[in-house]
């Protein structure tokens, strides 16, 4: 058996501490409180002096508590822990402890103030303080639960339970995933039946349905995915037991199937391909030289299989597509050694989150996925081997990720808290009055973080936002009937170390946005004016005149007008013999 911890336990509501005075268990002793630190040895082991994970006795306090308490530092503040019968920042006031009498219900949690105490219910708990009953979180809708599981209320808490069919992805994600019943050999299927699993069960079947392949005895689900589907060029495909589904890029919306920019390129570069341009007068993408397509969408064009040879001049005179282009090369030479005789790799580029490494594109790490389309983000706070540590939690950050503990300074881990109550938010505490009635209402706190979400209910309604502030306005908030938009940020005039955000400068005291720009709270930045839409008459009405929105201003135009910004585009068939023809600019 291993070692057990030397008892030492402290009740802040009496101001005692109770622990063994040598190695022998049963050798414990009552305390006043400022024993903790005094300096002297009555305890067999003091974890005030000795255990990180306790506040330190590092005497941070204005006075020495008169002898009459302990001064302890919690890491964030410290304060004089008084003895029974004293009161005051330091011990200075005789006040008798009416605690000892132990008026608050015993799932309420005592202060001693001056001539009186105050009761408060622990979190998960509501009432006066005197009275105290269980907060039912399921029953209030408190739990927040994921996909595929239930609410089980606890005394002061709950537990959300996967269902049946479903497991915990991890420890610190709050997800439940299918069990696969036939690869893990749980199923009951006969001897001539196939296994084939189904979201949150199996079944057993003669033969393999649709999507799904014999293996042995058991039906495996096909990704189709990786092999076939018919998702939009702009969505992403994803699997599913015994089929697929297809998700439109961020910009698009649609089916998956088929996928339509929500905006125009002129206000969301973004939704161009990675091989396509924005030409924002007129509101539309081009692909670059060597891809064909709308803009939406490009694809490469293979230039050997024009009706010439494009390196028939040459003395290589063999034309080998690339990516994006040809090049020409020894006939002698196969494909790949053109490649490589040429450098050729990595033609055409790498997509986002991706690097051309030993001749090949690489997805960097953090990120997984196509490396020659796109690598996503990998969650590493999914896997509950990061931030093991006693009080850590873990911050999934854009390719990689952040332990935070109680003293971290980083500002992912510091967060971003607003108290709401009666439907105002605002920075900061809330006040006791506020604080009371929210406990006795039975409001909730909810904790946002990149990686991890943990929950309570009790102390008003507080959101804590650690990691992306975006994520403050999202489906996590919105589902518990707050409403949260961003306000201007602070800034300061005197320090050329203030960041603003984008097209937005620094003016007494706030970021302001720049002429043209205007607030977007919901996405806590500034936004393009489009003052052609927005302004009444921005520019002299007549048949010949009309308005080109810009970024951060707007072009008058008419027919003999010079600025590029009223120029278009002209897109004729491209002759092959003469060579004319394609992308051509002329007046509008």
């Amino acid at each position: 058996m291993p070692d057990m911890r030397p008892t030492l336990v402290v009740n802040f509501d009496m101001a005692t501490v109770i622990c063994q005075h040598s190695d022998n268990p049963e050798d414990l002793h009552l305390h006043e409180i400022s024993i903790l630190c005094d300096g002297k040895n009555d305890c067999f082991n003091n974890p005030a002096m000795d255990d990180e994970s306790f506040p330190y006795c590092e005497g941070k306090c204005n006075s020495t508590c008169n002898n009459r308490g302990a001064c302890l530092y919690d890491g964030e503040k410290a304060q004089c822990y008084c003895n029974s019968g004293y009161h005051g920042q330091s011990c200075e006031i005789i006040d008798k402890n009416e605690c000892q009498d132990k008026p608050c219900h015993w799932l309420a949690k005592c202060t001693n103030t001056i001539n009186s105490t105050k009761c408060d219910c622990f979190p998960g708990f509501k009432g006066n303080g005197f009275e105290c009953t269980d907060v039912d979180e399921c029953a209030e809708n408190l739990s927040h639960c994921p996909e595929y599981s239930h609410c089980v209320n606890l005394p002061g808490t709950f537990f959300c339970n996967c269902t049946s069919g479903f497991m915990p992805k991890s420890a610190l994600m709050p997800t439940c995933i299918d069990i696969d019943e036939c690869s893990t050999d749980l199923h009951n299927c006969g001897e001539n039946e196939l296994c084939q699993n189904t979201l949150g069960s199996y079944e057993c079947v003669k033969e393999c349905s649709r999507g799904y392949q014999i293996n042995g005895t058991v039906c495996d689900d096909i990704d189709e995915c990786l092999e076939s589907h018919r998702c939009d060029k702009r969505a992403t495909c994803e699997n599913t037991n015994g089929g697929y589904k297809c998700i439109c890029d961020e910009g698009f919306a649609g089916d998956g199937h088929s996928c339509s920019p929500i905006t125009d390129c002129s206000k969301n570069e973004n939704i161009c391909h990675r091989h396509g341009f924005c030409i924002a007068s007129l509101k539309m993408c081009i692909c670059e030289t060597g891809y064909a397509g709308d803009g939406l969408a490009c694809h490469d064009i293979n230039e050997c299989e024009t009706s010439e040879n494009p390196c028939k001049d040459q003395s290589d005179n063999k034309c080998v597509n690339i990516e994006g282009g040809y090049i020409c090369c020894d006939s002698k030479l196969n494909d790949q050694e053109c490649i490589e005789e040429k450098g050729a790799y990595c033609s055409g580029g790498c997509g986002l989150h991706a690097v051309c490494m030993n001749q090949t594109c690489t997805c960097v790490d953090g990120f997984e996925g196509d490396p020659k389309i796109k690598c996503n983000d990998v969650n590493e706070c999914e896997d509950e081997s990061f931030c093991p540590g006693v009080g850590q939690w873990c911050v999934n950050m854009i390719g990689g990720h952040i332990c935070c503990g109680r003293d971290s300074t980083h500002p992912e881990c510091k967060g971003l808290e607003i108290n709401a109550f009666n439907g105002n938010f605002g920075k900061g505490s809330i006040s006791n009055a506020q604080l009371s009635e929210a406990r006795s209402r039975g409001f909730f706190t909810h904790i946002i973080e990149k990686g991890e979400r943990q929950e309570n209910s009790s102390g008003g309604v507080v959101v804590v936002v650690r990691g992306n502030e975006s994520d403050a306005s999202g489906e996590a908030i919105s589902s518990n009937g707050i409403t949260f938009s961003f306000e201007i940020p602070t800034c300061n005039d005197n320090q050329n170390t203030t960041i603003c955000p984008s097209n937005s400068e620094c003016k007494l005291g706030r970021c302001m946005c720049v002429d043209g720009f205007e607030w977007s709270r919901s996405s806590g930045s500034c936004i393009d004016i489009d003052e052609c839409e927005k302004l009444a008459q921005p520019c002299l009405s007549g048949a010949d005149v009309w308005c080109v929105n810009i970024i951060g201003s707007y072009q008058c135009c008419n027919i003999s007008s010079s600025e590029s910004e009223c120029l278009g585009l002209e897109i004729s068939a491209v002759d092959i013999s003469s060579g004319e023809g394609g992308l051509k600019t002329y007046w509008i």
